[in-house]
């Protein structure tokens, strides 16, 4: 016999099973309800989680690039420095040893510089101008020698460096005590 469930009738004529049957599927419907909204739940937290260690990564590698630039930052003090006294020395290629070292650091240190602290053009400029001019001095003095030339041809290049030091040192004052910000990412 064919069951009518649209008729009083045939609701009577339901067997146990069928009965547990259609229990469950009025059960069943409400449960994967809730499933799907635990689901989108999790999706949710999870993403808030991914995001919060994504900004940790940044807060991180910004603090990393802080501290990698303050142990250069003497670094550079001491290649100026000893720059300084190769010209005093007459010796050209001493001289164009620490060009070269300044060129290679104070390159490095531009790099951390531009990602740590972005806002510092001025000291950008600074540290750009002192690696352009030092290699200027250094081609200068490729094939030359003597003390009139050596001081002549790194005088721009001695100055340049001077001041990005200048400024390395002021970035360096401001910022080696603290912390990065944890406001930042907030």
């Amino acid at each position: 016999m064919p069951l009518y469930l649209a008729s009083d009738h045939a609701w009577h004529h339901l067997e146990w099973f069928e009965w547990i049957g259609l229990g469950l599927g009025v059960v069943g419907f409400p449960l994967t309800l809730w499933g799907l909204w635990l689901t989108w739940q999790q999706a949710t937290e999870a993403n808030t989680a991914a995001r919060a260690a994504q900004e940790a990564i940044r807060r991180t590698q910004g603090q990393l690039r802080s501290n990698q630039l303050m142990v250069m930052i003497p670094q550079l003090r001491w290649i100026a420095s000893e720059l300084d006294a190769a010209i005093d020395f007459e010796s050209v290629p001493l001289t164009r040893r620490f060009l070269e070292n300044w060129r290679s650091y104070a390159g490095q240190a531009q790099g951390l510089l531009s990602k740590t602290d972005p806002d510092r053009g001025d000291l950008l400029i600074q540290i750009s101008e002192s690696i352009s001019l030092a290699a200027s001095a250094d081609a200068s003095l490729f094939s030359k020698t003597g003390s009139v030339i050596l001081t002549k041809s790194c005088a721009k290049a001695r100055a340049a460096i001077r001041e990005a030091c200048d400024g390395l040192h002021v970035w360096l004052g401001e910022n080696s005590t603290q912390v990065q910000d944890e406001a930042e990412g907030s």
